[in-house]
């Protein structure tokens, strides 16, 4: 709704000016404006028990005691209004004070279960008791509200949930202001209504001559309060003042400082705004300001960064943000590792229409591709899979894995090249391939079991062999071959291993092969026994005798053929077994079968 100033112009300019209402007097030199609206009369709403004498209305008011709403009156839109007949049970001659609120709120419950309410409009004043409250009304209808809505009040108000209405003026005339908060948000304090253009105030009149503010308009806006109970739509009295933009400015005595409130209009002598903040303030006619917001963009070097702003009024207030609902302040953002910032900028001054812009500080990640990577010399195969932890470096920094980079590896099991990859991880971007040599094992580090002496047979001899590398069995024909040399002849057999697959070089091992059973003749003579062997490849023979089948055993070494000096006629048991001579050490083969015989 517009509202308009009583105003003391003449009639052709307010016309030419605003399409409303005006009365004018008679001398033909005051008009007063009026809202855009009308509100039906409260007595088409409420029925009222009046006492005979209609004027005794100390105890219920003008009208009486409303008994019901009217019906036939659903989905109507009303106005409960408290600045027309507003004390007619509400606020009569209640004897409580402040006790017109409960009144009010009580009335507005019963309007609502008939008719669709809309605003609930406050008094401009209390009354007191014994007062005649319309005609005390009408001869003070400039007075703004002398006492404060205490906290209790405003919890009541909180409750309405529609559109509040604190209105300075008669009817439908604004005299000073008129305040309206769509909601009630805060509770904790008392609040008294109150606005005035073209204060007086020592401290703010200091501060805007010491910071050359250009012709400021200086106004206040519920000064007295404690708090503010929510955002108030305002539009107030303010002569003198021209009408288009204005810069409005909260100052606070308290820290000398100032806050961008926002933008205020000012036309026909009224000024509307909207704040959440109290106290005293001031305006300055709007001017535009330039700045140039510089950002940057770079690759990561350890350094802090922000943005740059330049072109603006000396003597600004610059605030920052990082987020749509963070709180303002004057520390300028900056940015280290890699990413994106968003720097929202407010740069404020009493002369000019507060600008608002934004400029990103964008942190390019490192390539890690240009860094340096070592730790991958060449390894040996282990039959395992091979994750060598690679170092980083990028210029004289060493980076740290799982922060600045990851790791990742091909199979790297078998012999021949293994790889590694490395991926930039936070402040470092790209990816990097890296190779490494996977070395084939020597057979000369595998463990082989033990090769037993074999027996002469005639013909070449072939013995198994397993081969290990720590608890793994290796598979003949893929991880190795085995060779052999003739392997027939009584003496020292070979068996060539020679890796394969993972492994490499080659190894011999060795094994005895030793006679056979010799065969074996005794003749007897006197006193004596000769004792002839024979077997292919011996060095020699052991003649092993006693004098019984399980005596003690006498042994001697002989060639093919031996004299044994024993004791006549007596039998003598005898076994003969043959051997090799193996790098200076004997090697036997097996005893022949233990015979008895007997000397002459």
């Amino acid at each position: 709704m517009p509202l308009h100033a009583n105003t003391k112009e003449t009639k052709d300019e307010i016309i030419k000016t605003a399409a409303f209402d005006y009365k004018e007097n008679s001398n033909n030199t005051t008009i007063t404006a009026t809202f855009d609206f009308r509100m039906t009369d409260n007595r088409n709403y409420f029925k009222y028990n009046r006492k005979t004498n209609k004027n005794d209305h100390y105890d219920t008011g003008i009208y009486g005691t409303i008994e019901s709403v009217k019906a036939g009156y659903d989905h109507t839109n009303f106005t409960v209004d408290y600045y027309n007949y507003y004390n007619y049970t509400a606020t009569g001659e209640i004897q409580k004070v402040n006790t017109w609120l409960e009144y009010a709120i009580k009335e507005y419950n019963m309007a609502k279960q008939k008719n669709k309410i809309t605003t609930f409009v406050f008094p401009t004043q209390e009354l007191s008791d014994g007062d005649d409250a319309f005609l005390n009304y009408m001869r003070k209808h400039r007075y703004k509200h002398p006492t404060a809505f205490v906290a209790s009040e405003l919890a009541s108000m909180q409750k309405l949930s529609i559109p509040l209405v604190f209105h300075s003026g008669y009817d439908l005339h604004l005299y000073d202001y008129n305040m309206s908060f769509q909601k009630i948000t805060n509770t904790n304090g008392s609040f008294t209504p109150s606005a005035h253009d073209q204060i007086m105030n020592n401290k703010l009149e200091a501060y805007v001559k010491s910071h050359d503010v250009n012709a400021p308009y200086l106004i206040e806006v519920n000064a007295n309060s404690q708090i503010m109970p929510g955002t108030a739509n305002v539009h107030m009295r303010a002569e003198n003042l021209a009408n288009g933009y204005y810069n409005l400015y909260n100052y606070n005595p308290i820290n000398n400082a100032i806050s961008y409130v926002g933008r205020a209009v000012e036309k026909d002598d009224v000024l509307s705004f909207t704040t959440s903040q109290k106290g005293l303030f001031f305006l300055t006619k709007e001017k535009v300001m330039k700045a140039t917001a510089k950002g940057y963009r770079g690759t990561y070097d350890g350094k802090a960064h922000t943005i740059n702003l330049s072109g603006y009024p000396s003597g600004s207030k610059i605030s920052y943000r990082t987020s749509a609902n963070g709180t303002w302040s004057t520390k300028k953002p900056t940015r280290t590792s890699a990413g994106t910032t968003t720097v929202s900028y407010k740069i404020e001054h009493p002369n000019y229409k507060a600008l608002t812009g934004s400029a990103k500080i964008e942190v390019l990640g490192r390539n890690i591709a240009k860094g340096s990577i070592t730790g991958l010399s060449t390894r040996t195969y282990t039959g395992k899979r091979i994750n060598p932890n690679v170092m980083v470096k990028y210029g004289s920094t060493t980076l740290i894995k799982g922060k600045d980079y990851t790791l990742s590896y091909g199979e790297n099991t078998n012999a021949g090249k293994g790889s590694v990859k490395i991926s930039g991880k936070g402040n470092y971007t790209g990816t990097i391939s890296k190779t490494f040599t996977i070395n084939k094992r020597s057979v000369s580090t595998l463990s082989y079991n033990s090769l037993s002496t074999r027996t002469y047979t005639g013909k070449a001899i072939k013995p198994s062999i397993t081969v290990k590398y720590g608890k793994t069995t290796l598979k003949n024909g893929r991880d190795y071959t085995l060779s052999y040399g003739k392997n027939v002849a009584t003496g020292k057999g070979t068996v060539k291993i020679t890796g394969k697959g993972n492994y490499r070089g080659t190894i011999t091992r060795s094994f005895k092969i030793v006679p056979k059973k010799p065969s074996v003749s005794i003749k007897a003579g006197k006193g004596s026994l000769k004792v002839t062997a024979k077997a292919t490849g011996a060095s020699g023979y052991q003649i092993a005798y006693a004098t019984s089948a399980k005596g003690k055993l006498k042994y001697v070494t002989s060639g093919t053929s031996k004299t044994l000096k024993l004791s006549r006629n007596k039998t003598y048991y005898v076994k003969v077994r043959a051997y090799k001579t193996i790098d200076g050490k004997k090697y036997y083969g097996a005893y022949s079968t233990l015979k008895p015989s007997k000397t002459k």
